[in-house]
């Protein structure tokens, strides 16, 4: 194994970073066979997880329906960890719109709650229509965070 980051000349910029990341996580990172992730890097995969799922054009309801509990309680102290705290507060009140009991335990009953109301689907959608360049605050963010705790060094690949 090789670090080919060592191999690149020019500054990556920001989405580039990114997305060679995303990629060794939902790819490489996604084998069995990978050591366990850092803190960081799981981190940086749940954050861009919600900023795929909430871009993917069904808003805040896609993030949801494919999220575990576990990671929809978490999110909000992940956004924090890479310094998203613009989008902690609409991120807090798209949770309480999606789950106003709050998020079930059991998986089945969670995806019970998933089938919104008009009403829930229009202010979900309307939370994040609302956010314009939500996109790219994300990406600059996570690639500040990926770059304070050099997230590149920790990615290995096979000598190509």
């Amino acid at each position: 194994m090789m670090n080919w980051l060592r191999k690149k000349a020019t500054p990556l910029g920001d989405a580039e970073l990114v997305q060679i990341i995303t990629d060794y996580l939902v790819g490489d990172a996604a084998s069995e066979s990978v050591k366990p992730l850092s803190p960081e890097m799981k981190t940086f995969y749940e954050v861009v997880c919600l900023d795929m799922e909430i871009g993917s054009g069904a808003s805040f309801e896609q993030y949801f329906r494919w999220s575990s509990k576990e990671q929809i309680e978490r999110v909000l102290s992940q956004l924090g960890r890479v310094g998203l705290d613009e989008i902690i507060g609409v991120t807090e009140e798209a949770i309480r719109v999606a789950f106003p009991d709050g998020v079930p335990d059991d998986p089945l009953a969670r995806d019970e709650c998933t089938e919104w109301t008009d009403d829930q689907e229009e202010a979900l959608d309307a939370l994040y229509r609302n956010c314009p360049g939500i996109h790219s605050l994300i990406e600059t963010k996570l690639a500040t965070f990926a770059r304070r705790h050099d997230l590149l060094s920790l990615i290995s690949t096979p000598n190509k």
